[in-house]
């Protein structure tokens, strides 16, 4: 019987690959970090293409673009605040009438709780009744700290839209500069 002896096989990394992957993986780091911040610009970039074409019009006119982006970001806010004023009306009717009609909504519903009450009574359920009305109080306790953080979320969301507004202009305002960025990203032959 004769055994094949495999010579022993020698790696060798250098320290400047070492170097090289621990540089990668900090650049990583550092990009996760910031995923924010770039999540924005590529919206802001996203938006001041789109903003293009309009505020090319309107310098066609003769408008400034600053004085043209202006405009149209105007008449965005315009647009979305009489949706919401056409929204608010009947959403806030409809919930005054739930809170006007919950007694006659309320007293079947009582009811029917109290059949249950008393089918989980029978089958000794009571105790599982009474711990889950005891979560449910905890976790409207528990609602007003959501109510904190609800309204931080609310004011960060609105901190961003800005800074995406304001991101969107600046590259918006140099004519060519998104054309430049958009080119450097595509392939030379688009």
């Amino acid at each position: 019987m004769s055994s094949t002896h495999n010579p022993p096989v020698h790696v060798n990394i250098s320290s400047l690959t070492l170097i090289k992957v621990v540089l990668v993986g900090l650049a990583l780091i550092f990009l996760w970090a910031i995923r924010e911040i770039i999540v924005m610009i590529l919206i802001a970039w996203v938006l001041s293409m789109a903003l293009q074409p309009w505020v090319d019009r309107l310098q066609r006119w003769h408008i400034p673009r600053a004085l043209g982006i202006l405009s149209v970001y105007a008449a965005a806010g315009t647009l979305a605040t009489v949706v919401i004023i056409l929204l608010v009306p009947p959403v806030t009717t409809e919930l005054s009438s739930i809170a006007t009609n919950f007694p006659d909504y309320y007293a079947p519903i009582n009811a029917s709780l109290a059949n249950i009450r008393a089918t989980g009574e029978s089958f000794g359920l009571s105790a599982a009744f009474q711990d889950a009305m005891n979560n449910a109080i905890q976790g409207v306790a528990e609602l007003t700290n959501g109510i904190y953080s609800t309204l931080s979320s609310v004011l960060t969301g609105i901190i961003t839209l800005v800074g995406i507004l304001v991101i969107a202009f600046y590259m918006t305002i140099d004519q060519e500069g998104i054309r430049k960025f958009a080119q450097s990203l595509s392939p030379i032959s688009y």
